[in-house]
């Protein structure tokens, strides 16, 4: 069971990190429920129109000053991970476990 889970979450994290590293960042906001579309226009509409290109030139501002910190994070989950596995099926962890149950 944990190398499965394992094993689905590399494959979660991989997707992630392509699909956000490829995806463009433009800086359209995008609503992913009714929810979160009420919530945008709780400003009581206030004049912060900009125009395309403005707006995607800021939004990738942002992230090519926070990509590096992005993959980070992912790469930092992932290692974590590997070494949370690593712990529990290598060689020593193994053996400890068969020492001790015997």
């Amino acid at each position: 069971m944990f190398a499965l889970d394992h094993v689905v979450s590399t494959c979660f994290t991989l997707l992630f990190g392509a699909a956000w590293w490829a995806l463009p960042h433009d800086g359209k906001k995008v609503a992913n429920s009714a929810a979160q579309a009420a919530m945008m226009h709780l400003d009581g509409g206030a004049d912060t129109k900009v125009d395309d290109a403005t707006r995607t030139a800021a939004a990738q501002a942002v992230w090519k000053s926070e990509r590096a910190f992005s993959a980070v994070v992912l790469l930092l989950g992932w290692s974590i991970k590997v070494s949370r596995s690593a712990n529990h099926w290598g060689p020593r962890a193994v053996h400890g476990r068969l020492s001790a149950s015997g």
